[in-house]
């Protein structure tokens, strides 16, 4: 698993700032799991954070796709397109 540039937390949730750890595994579900309007939203709040928040995540996204051949970017798309699908799911098996 990579270094961040920092141990100091990005902030973007209470978990992520437990450790590198989890804040490397937190930026990407935040990433997958929220539109890239909703991403924006997060790191237009960030404020003064924002560039450290894209370092880190330019990281982890480094990361999956290099090592694993993840493109976040389209695993994103598909969360995203499953998500709208839950409400409808038959779970009675």
């Amino acid at each position: 698993l990579h270094s961040f540039p920092t141990r100091r937390s990005s902030d973007l949730s209470r978990y992520a700032s437990t450790s590198d750890g989890e804040e490397f595994v937190e930026l990407a579900s935040i990433y997958v799991t929220n539109t890239p309007e909703a991403w924006e939203t997060k790191l237009r709040t960030a404020g003064a954070r924002r560039s450290m928040i894209e370092q880190k995540f330019d990281i982890v996204y480094k990361y999956y796709e290099n090592d694993w051949g993840i493109d976040l970017e389209k695993l994103r798309e598909i969360v995203l397109r499953r998500q709208q699908d839950v409400p409808t799911l038959d779970l009675d098996i």
